[in-house]
């Protein structure tokens, strides 16, 4: 039995798409539980959350990345814009988490314990580098789904008019006939 490449990618979308979401919601509900109850104006409460929220966000993000390369190759380019729209928030959360988690570590050096401060510091700094490495890849997969979606717009458009040019949109010359030449001598 073979099977062509456009046959098995029909036949992978949907399940990959529905074990790719369950795979991508269960830990972020199971992050949203270990947050709850949440106390925005509490400094501490601020400082754990994001710390927590900058070691679950790589594994959702892992998962978008290959929900977006299941939607390049089966051509969903409206599944393509949703993961850059996604991609684009999270690079947005993470950089203002990046932004609210360095001023909570500085609020929070002075309560800690002086010989636990080294700890402490290794610990943010460690969180702050995934907020940021995150954000970027983020920056990276919205920025990249964007432009996808652009050019299949494009290939759509030409796929549907194949004797435009490039240029305006004109029939291209039929073959044999030799295209008007203005000479000027």
């Amino acid at each position: 039995m073979t099977s062509s490449a456009p046959d098995l990618i029909r036949r992978l979308r949907a399940p990959g798409y529905l074990i790719m979401a369950v795979t991508s919601i269960l830990p972020l509900i199971d992050l949203l539980m270990a947050i709850s109850p949440m106390h925005l104006g509490t400094v501490m409460w601020r400082f754990g959350a994001v710390g927590l929220i900058s070691s679950a966000v790589g594994a959702p993000l892992l998962v978008l990345t290959l929900v977006y390369a299941l939607a390049l190759l089966s051509g969903d380019r409206k599944v393509v814009i949703t993961v850059g729209v996604i991609a684009a928030v999270v690079a947005l959360l993470m950089i203002v988490g990046a932004g609210s988690f360095t001023l909570d570590a500085l609020q929070m050096k002075s309560r800690v314990n002086p010989a636990a401060l080294d700890k402490f510091k290794g610990a943010s700094a460690l969180a702050l580098l995934k907020l940021v490495v995150m954000g970027i890849a983020s920056i990276v997969l919205a920025v990249s789904a964007f432009r996808s979606a652009r050019l299949s717009k494009r290939e759509t458009v030409r796929a549907t008019r194949p004797n435009a040019t490039l240029i305006v949109g004109q029939s291209a010359p039929k073959a044999g006939i030799p295209e008007r030449a203005d000479v000027t001598t």
